[in-house]
Formats: C-alpha cells, sequence, structure tokens
C-alpha cells in the first residue's frame, strides 16, 4: 500500500523551469531541503496498483485503496484526478507524480493548459464542455515534451 501523498512546500514557478541543468536528460525540481533546483527526476511520485491498459501520459484517479486507473471527463465517479501515470514498472504497476514537472510527454503545445478528456486516461487543450462531464485541469505545457503538473480542483458541469 502507498504511503501518503507528500506535499512539497514550493510549486516551481513556469517561468523558472530552465534554471537548473538537463545535463542528465531529466527534468529539474526544487529541493526545499536545499532552497535550489535540482537537476533529475521530480521526487514527488508514488507507486500503485492498476489494470494493465494503463499507460504512462495517462491521467488517473484513485479507483479503491492502492488501485487506480484511466480518468475519463465523462462521469464524476471517474475524474477525480490524484497525478500522471510517469512509469509502468509492471503490467500492473504505476508510478504517479501528482505534482511538478515531468518529461514523459511527446507531442505538447506549449503554455497551453490540459484538462481530463473524455477518452480514458487521455489529456486535451480544450475542456468539456456538456452538462454532466467534469472540467479537471492536469497541467499546463512548458515545451512539447514537459507539462507542469499541477492538479486544479474538478467541476461537475
Amino acid at each position: 500500500m502507498p504511503s501518503a501523498i507528500r506535499v512539497v512546500d514550493r510549486v516551481q514557478d513556469l517561468a523558472d523551469w530552465n534554471h537548473a541543468s538537463f545535463s542528465d536528460g531529466n527534468v529539474p525540481h526544487w529541493d526545499a531541503a536545499d532552497g535550489e533546483y535540482k537537476a533529475g527526476i521530480n521526487p514527488v511520485r508514488e507507486i500503485y496498483d492498476c489494470p494493465s491498459d494503463v499507460v504512462v501520459c495517462d491521467a488517473v484517479y484513485l479507483s479503491a485503496e492502492s488501485m487506480i486507473d484511466r480518468a475519463n471527463a465523462s462521469s464524476a465517479l471517474t475524474c477525480d484526478v490524484i497525478g500522471v501515470v510517469v512509469e509502468k514498472p509492471t503490467s500492473t504497476t504505476a508510478i504517479v507524480q501528482p505534482i511538478g514537472l515531468t518529461n514523459i510527454f511527446s507531442d505538447l503545445s506549449p503554455n497551453q493548459r490540459y484538462w481530463v478528456d473524455t477518452t480514458a486516461g487521455a489529456l486535451t487543450t480544450i475542456p468539456p464542455s456538456t452538462t454532466g462531464q467534469v472540467v479537471q485541469q492536469v497541467g499546463r505545457a512548458v515545451t512539447a515534451t514537459i507539462m507542469q503538473v499541477a492538479i486544479q480542483p474538478r467541476i461537475l458541469l
């Protein structure tokens, strides 16, 4: 069972994302203990059990204790996002990042906001607009490959 999701001391500003080195190929993160940006993978991540159809880049919600599934904006029951899948160690486990920069994407539109889509796990730049659907912003693209994950409260239409 995963430990409680840790809260970071500071959400780094989009304008500051480039102040750390990318020499190791990973995304910089704010190290609150040292008070500086550091290169490397954002440390705020948790591992969960999941169905085998969950893939990297999926937006996910907590479907049961220690279990995630692909979020879907069609229903409030499936759209309470806890993060984005950043790694699949096995076919039935996933590492989820709830906040911060991640470089797992390949075709983002820089500076665009991304919401949960009505297709399970998918993200969209056009928020849902039909009565009964849920609007929940997941993050903002910094570049074509980097997203600042910053999950916002959901709104039921």
